[in-house]
């Protein structure tokens, strides 16, 4: 069920690209309309957005029959399979009533639902989500300013949507998993901890990386270019070439001991709650292990002329070609 940045592009990817491996072990994992998306390794939202339309109407896009879309998505259950999966970032923005009537017609195909739910150490979700806003929503602005609350730009929210799913199914339902723990095996670890069915040597799993996170010079190139991009098109089409590259350098981007102070002063609270419920691979933490505190702030460095020029010749061949003047009347 999410949250956003905790893994779910990884899992959806590998979800369908061993779709055929999870059928021969009793699990059904249904076709989407973007399959093909992916298949190639591409960012998706997941097989269950039927669900998520029907516990959050306002997402459905116009036109989508919510109510057939759904029924169509639980007519899988009757399948023989001895579990069916449907994964999607989005279902973690369900309406409470919602979520019950779901469990309800869950029920009535003689089944029982549970929700497994990922959560991050705050100051990598907090830097991955800064950065999704960088490639994806023409932000300009410093971390610093990111999560600054009386902004508003970040708030993970981890802790009251667990307690409302628990409070309507019970904690037995519920799987809260520490991301950080099992980012470098997420699937496997799906696989043996959620599914049990541990792969094994006649496993040949099919995996790929996706959605890689920018570097500290993208972060600084995108941010500029952002101020210069048409539209969020534009922005995603040179994130997405940037991130289909390999870095030249590979500096991953860190805080600054000012930012760190800011997070504990705003998430310890949330971290209690979260860790109260209990996690599975190990507790949520504000800070996280790798990610590494500066004495120096990152977004103090200002553009080079070289790279300046750069951000200038990509706007240039990015956006969209102004109108052409009319051609003047012969004389």
């Amino acid at each position: 069920m999410g949250a956003h940045k905790t893994g779910s592009s990884a899992l959806q990817v590998a979800f369908a690209r061993n779709r055929e491996q999870l059928a021969a072990r009793g699990i059904l994992y249904p076709r989407w309309e973007n399959d093909e998306v992916v298949l190639a390794g591409g960012v998706d939202s997941g097989n269950g957005l039927p669900l998520a339309w029907f516990l959050v109407p306002s997402m459905a896009p116009r036109g989508r029959d919510v109510a057939s879309e759904l029924d169509r998505a639980l007519a899988t259950l009757d399948d023989e399979a001895d579990s069916v999966l449907y994964s999607s970032e989005f279902l973690y923005r369900f309406d409470d009533d919602r979520w019950g009537q779901l469990v309800e017609r869950v029920a009535a195909h003689g089944r029982s639902l549970r929700a497994v739910v990922y959560v991050r150490d705050i100051s990598g979700h907090a830097l991955s989500m800064y950065g999704q806003q960088v490639k994806r929503g023409l932000y300009t602005g410093t971390f610093s300013a990111f999560i600054d609350p009386s902004r508003g730009d970040y708030s993970p929210g981890f802790a009251r949507p667990i307690e409302r799913l628990v409070h309507t199914v019970g904690r037995h339902a519920v799987v809260v998993v520490h991301y950080d723990s099992v980012r470098e095996s997420i699937f496997r670890h799906w696989c043996g901890c959620i599914l049990e069915v541990e792969p094994n040597s006649s496993w040949d799993l099919d995996l790929v990386e996706v959605n890689r996170s920018l570097t500290v010079l993208e972060l600084r190139l995108m941010r500029s270019l952002n101020g210069r991009l048409a539209g969020k098109s534009e922005a995603r089409r040179v994130s997405d070439a940037l991130i289909a590259c390999t870095p030249l350098t590979g500096e991953a981007p860190r805080l600054s001991e000012a930012d760190s102070k800011a997070l504990h002063e705003r998430f310890d609270e949330e971290v209690r709650r979260v860790n109260e419920l209990g996690t599975v691979g190990g507790p949520l933490r504000v800070l996280a292990e790798e990610v590494r505190i500066s004495s120096d702030d990152q977004d103090d460095v200002p553009m080079t002329a070289g790279e300046q020029s750069l951000v200038d010749l990509i706007a240039h061949l990015v956006n969209p070609l102004a109108p052409r003047d009319p051609p003047r009347p012969a004389p």
